[in-house]
């Protein structure tokens, strides 16, 4: 587990990283197809995004709200920065496609749909770390992996 200077912008090794994201890019088109029917509707939908650094350098993953998606682009914004982060402010849009998405995620009632990257940092943790991290989330649980994004709108039984 790789730690920036903020514990919230942690991400897991590189080989974690990679399975995370290939999970996330194979099931985005069920992320599309939700945001675009309406079903997330009431929920925080999500994305993240890798900003490389302007010299080249690895950069870092980061979090964005995603407002609206039409048109086949996401129209997302900020909703956490790390201090030295350069490219894009809080409150400023970013206009991204699918090609941008390292993951996706939908936050509704304490329960995750998506976050393969989330569920790969918290698989990385101690148990006290994995607390804090659920807390510092508003996790209660995941999501299962094979159901359609905001089902748990319709049913507890996911």
């Amino acid at each position: 587990m790789t730690w920036h200077t903020e514990p919230r912008f942690a991400f897991p090794n590189t080989g974690t990283l990679a399975e995370a994201v290939a999970k996330a890019k194979a099931s985005l088109p069920r992320f599309r197809a939700a945001l675009e029917d309406g079903r997330c509707a009431g929920s925080f939908p999500g994305v993240k995004i890798h900003f490389p650094r302007p010299d080249g350098g690895e950069g870092q993953h980061v979090g964005l709200a995603v407002n609206s998606y039409f048109a086949n682009l996401y129209f997302c914004t900020p909703f956490e920065l790390p201090t030295d982060f350069v490219g894009l402010r809080m409150g400023e849009s970013k206009l991204a496609t699918d090609d941008d998405i390292e993951d996706w995620m939908v936050l509704v009632g304490g329960v995750v749909d998506g976050g393969y990257s989330l569920r790969a940092i918290r698989a990385e943790l101690s148990a006290g770390e994995r607390a804090r991290f659920d807390a510092y989330i508003g996790l209660s649980r995941y999501a299962p992996e094979e159901v359609e994004p905001c089902s748990v709108l319709s049913s507890d039984d996911s």
